[in-house]
């Protein structure tokens, strides 16, 4: 009898947070923050149980009861349009069918373990979006930005008290696993950088803006080239698109170019130029991932048009011989690769066109938070594969409606960002 009762104990717990995470959204909110704040060092969690030899960590339970409440929530998909719908049940077909198949092939585990991390994406996504009445930026989304943003500063201040800036070619071991010595990884600087970004958009507030910059400082100090890139092209699309946002970026430019200038002539700078310049020019960990790349998709090429264009199963691994002769097998460090290699060229193309749609939704609604958050993260998808961590970003990018517009019992009132910034509407 006890056995029996121990058994109904982990549905008992679901229901319970499912619950939870209806009736307290913030708890969820701060749970995706605080997972992002312990990224970086909660390299290991311990699984909670075992499910058919799958094993479930605290992001799967996560993403299950996310889930759960999403689908226990009456009508929730019925606001999306059909050109979402379309789009993104393709992906969803795809990643099913694919699962299907590894499951036959390898067995729960194997297949399990390469797919959790697109349905702990997808599951948070999805949450984030029957919570924001988009394009609004509501109130739980600010909260959760400042949040998390304050919580990797703390990160950041820690890491680089006890081990210094680090460098970026040197790994440290970090409870047992391999991490950069820099001070945050890099979806932990994307994420701090992004949301520095849109800080400096929404607040109206000098000091608030003063400290989004601060953001924007740490993040460049972590010295992660590809969130470098992803900054770069973010910002840039503010400036051609937001004209009363471009005086504001100008002026920041133009004060911190100062303040660099007279920190440069003290000779206070020179031990962070020279970690620039090794960040900068240091290129073998790039070239070693291209080379994964175009291996991997060439190994798949020769496998047929069938699988070209749905994928390999999931469970496949990643093997592939390197020009040294040793064997690899970690995924490759490229999104839009590992759908490839999973979901197929149809699948990897509806990805690209949802992402490009919510480009053209943020422009439409005249979001420059929606646009930036969008171009950061399709160009962070070329050098790093996203997780769960970046979802309420993606969601915002992505810009899908779920909630109703008046749902929303926090959200500000409705105001998009052109009336702080001057974006430019698609007509």
């Amino acid at each position: 009898m006890l056995s029996k009762l121990l058994l109904l104990l982990p549905l008992v717990v679901l229901v319970a947070l499912v619950a939870l995470a209806r009736r307290h959204p913030m708890v969820a909110w701060l749970t995706l923050a605080g997972l992002v704040i312990a990224a970086g060092d909660w390299t290991n969690p311990g699984a909670l149980m075992n499910v058919g030899g799958l094993a479930i960590y605290p992001q799967d339970a996560t993403a299950i009861v996310l889930l759960v409440a999403v689908f226990t929530t009456p009508g929730v998909l019925k606001r999306a349009e059909p050109a979402d719908l379309a789009l993104w049940g393709m992906v969803a077909a795809l990643v099913l069918i694919s699962l299907v198949r590894g499951f036959s092939e390898f067995g729960a585990a194997t297949a399990g373990n390469e797919v959790r991390a697109i349905v702990q994406l997808a599951a948070a996504t999805l949450w984030v979006w029957t919570r924001m009445p988009l394009p609004q930026f509501s109130r739980e989304l600010r909260r959760w930005c400042w949040v998390t943003a304050l919580g990797l500063t703390v990160v950041v201040s820690i890491h680089i008290w006890h081990r210094g800036l680090g460098n970026v070619d040197e790994l440290i071991l970090v409870n047992g696993d391999e991490v950069t010595s820099r001070p945050l990884v890099a979806t932990q600087a994307l994420i701090l950088g992004l949301i520095g970004l849109a800080l400096l958009v929404r607040e109206t507030r000098f000091t608030l803006r003063l400290v989004a910059v601060g953001f924007l400082t740490l993040c460049a100090l972590c010295q992660q080239r590809s969130v470098w890139a992803a900054l770069i092209l973010a910002v840039a699309s503010l400036a051609l698109l937001a004209p009363k946002l471009r005086a504001r970026l100008f002026g920041l430019g133009l004060l911190t170019g100062l303040v660099v200038l007279v920190l440069y002539s003290a000779g206070t700078l020179d031990p962070l130029i020279h970690k620039f310049e090794l960040a900068y020019h240091s290129r073998g960990t790039f070239v070693d991932r291209q080379l994964a790349w175009r291996t991997l998709v060439g190994q798949q090429n020769q496998m047929g048009s069938t699988t070209v264009l749905l994928g390999q199963p999931f469970g496949s691994g990643y093997v592939r011989r390197e020009p040294n002769g040793t064997i690899e097998y970690f995924a490759p460090h490229n999104y839009y690769v590992s759908l490839y290699l999973r979901i197929g060229l149809i699948g990897v193309t509806a990805f690209v066109l949802a992402m490009g749609r919510g480009v053209w939704r943020n422009l439409k609604s005249r979001q420059a938070v929606g646009v930036a958050w969008a171009v950061g993260l399709m160009t962070f998808c070329y050098a790093y594969n996203i997780q769960l961590y970046v979802a309420p970003l993606l969601a915002v990018a992505i810009g899908v409606t779920l909630a109703p517009s008046a749902g929303d019992q926090e959200s500000t009132p409705p105001q998009p960002d052109d009336v702080r910034s001057g974006v430019v509407a698609v007509p």
